[in-house]
């Protein structure tokens, strides 16, 4: 209150976040793979780890890359998807670095890696689908209330 005193300021009423006090339990786990939208580059699907679990986040890293384009996101988060999604969604998904879209397979990238996927079950809770169409880089959602 004084901080937003001193600052001639007035909140953001909570009814503009999503969920702003979630209270699913978060199952993922580190090291678990997954597939999800670059942020910095919306048009494209990487394959990511998770990197560190903390509360209902997650922070993702990019197969092969670098920590310093780790990100956190959201458990229920539009943008994460279990891995086999962008197969079964006709999109291309960038492997991690030194793999080829050609050669690249998760059965054999996640025996290499000794590493589980995300559960599907932990994507359930999504609020919106992915629609087929992607258009000037920006994926196109439409919401789904449950």
């Amino acid at each position: 209150d004084k901080y937003l005193e001193q600052q001639q300021a007035v909140e953001a009423p909570a009814r503009l976040f999503k969920n702003p006090f979630p209270s699913v339990k978060n199952y993922f786990r580190v090291g678990m793979k997954l597939e999800g939208v670059d942020l910095n580059h919306q048009s494209k699907f990487c394959a990511l780890s998770v990197s560190e679990v903390c509360g209902y986040r997650v922070r993702l890293h990019f197969d092969g890359y670098s920590e310093c384009y780790d990100f956190w996101s959201d458990i229920d988060s539009p943008y994460i998807f279990p891995v086999g999604f962008c197969e079964k969604s006709n999109k291309v998904l960038q492997p991690p670095k030194g793999f080829t879209p050609e050669e690249f397979s998760w059965t054999a990238y996640l025996k290499l890696t000794k590493c589980t996927p995300a559960p599907k079950s932990l994507f359930s809770n999504l609020p919106v689908q992915v629609c087929d169409m992607c258009f000037d880089g920006i994926i196109a959602f439409s919401v789904l209330f449950y």
